[in-house]
């Protein structure tokens, strides 16, 4: 009796194996075919001219704005497919032609065109150097000089630039300007300017910053944060404020402040 069990056990085992056997085929073979056939279907794409890239959109998508179209004369290699194009190398080329831009992004849209978004970079300073150039905080020197400053932004000289020698993506690699951006930083955090302006900010000895305030008064900052010395800058020209005088230089650079008179 126990024998006869084994057998009809063993048997069971087999069907049951078999079963699976052909089951687990029956899958394999539907897996391939549908491979097959999105395979057929993705050449049959990539060789349409239905897909062809016809178009190129930029849009720019700053914070707190709505998505703008951008008229930009930016364009992809002539009749290639929307799914050979390498969307890496074309933002590193939108990168290039726009370095204005930044956080770029490329989009295919189905089925025949580009969208390339971005951000604008703001300007946070202007460069004196012969003309005016905007510079945004990762130090960008923005396209198009000014022969006059613009405005609500802070003028730094001290620093040349030469449209010529900028690099392809107008980064400036100047110690010089980053002291220049850290101070700007520092000043926008208090409320010194809103009582006293400042005209320019003189980074020549970037170890050595100078504030002109628009009364023509020469502040000497040395290598102190202005966070640091803004509370004796403050007093001192409070001070002379009441005793109606307009001194030509102040020097913040030691413990007693050094006031120049005119």
């Amino acid at each position: 009796m126990a024998k006869k069990n084994a057998v009809k056990k063993r048997k069971k085992n087999r069907h049951f194996l078999v079963d699976i056997f052909f089951k687990n085929l029956y899958l394999l073979v539907i897996a391939i075919a549908l491979l097959a056939i999105a395979r057929g279907i993705f050449n049959m794409m990539i060789e349409s001219e239905y897909f062809t890239v016809k178009d190129v959109q930029m849009f720019c998508a700053d914070k707190g704005a709505p998505v703008r179209e951008y008229e930009l004369n930016f364009k992809v290699k002539n009749n290639i497919n929307i799914f050979k194009l390498d969307l890496k190398e074309t933002k590193k080329r939108a990168e290039e032609a726009y370095p204005e831009f930044k956080d770029i992004r490329v989009n295919r849209v189905l089925p025949d065109k580009i969208a390339v978004l971005f951000k604008r970079r703001v300007p946070v300073c202007q460069l004196r150097s012969g003309r005016f150039y905007l510079v945004s905080e990762e130090m960008v020197v923005l396209p198009g000089s000014k022969t006059q400053s613009l405005p609500g932004l802070f003028v730094v000289s001290g620093i040349p630039v030469n449209e010529s020698s900028l690099p392809k993506n107008r980064r400036l690699n100047s110690n010089a300007l980053r002291v220049a951006l850290k101070l700007i930083q520092q000043i926008e955090e208090t409320q010194f300017t809103k009582k006293y302006p400042i005209s320019e900010i003189d980074v020549y000895d970037e170890h050595n910053p100078i504030i002109f305030l628009k009364k023509g008064i020469k502040v000497t900052m040395g290598e102190s944060s202005f966070k640091e010395k803004e509370q004796m800058l403050n007093r001192v020209l409070d001070d002379l404020q009441e005793k109606n005088l307009v001194p030509k230089s102040i020097d913040l650079r030691f413990d007693d402040v050094v006031v120049t008179p005119r």
